[in-house]
């Protein structure tokens, strides 16, 4: 299952990337948020620890549709954690 991570590097996003990371039944990861460099801290960080996962980070501002639905092409699960 592939899961896109809106907001991903904030507080909230954070939580559920690193819980996700966890998971099992989750193939991929994609870290989206306006602060690409903290997403991409955020997932050097859970690579390190986690071998078995694809986690990637990746621009994304939920406020642009277009690029939006970019992002979310082939995605499994979409999870927001933005605070729009």
């Amino acid at each position: 299952m592939k899961v896109l991570v809106m907001g991903g590097s904030g507080k909230m996003g954070s939580v559920a990337v690193r819980d996700l990371a966890e998971n099992t039944s989750i193939s991929e990861i994609v870290v989206a948020d306006l602060h690409v460099d903290n997403a991409q801290k955020l997932v050097d960080d859970i690579a390190a620890r986690v071998k078995n996962k694809k986690i990637s980070a990746a621009y994304g501002d939920i406020t642009d549709s277009s690029s939006t639905i970019k992002l979310a092409k082939g995605i499994s699960v979409f999870l927001n954690t933005t605070p729009l």
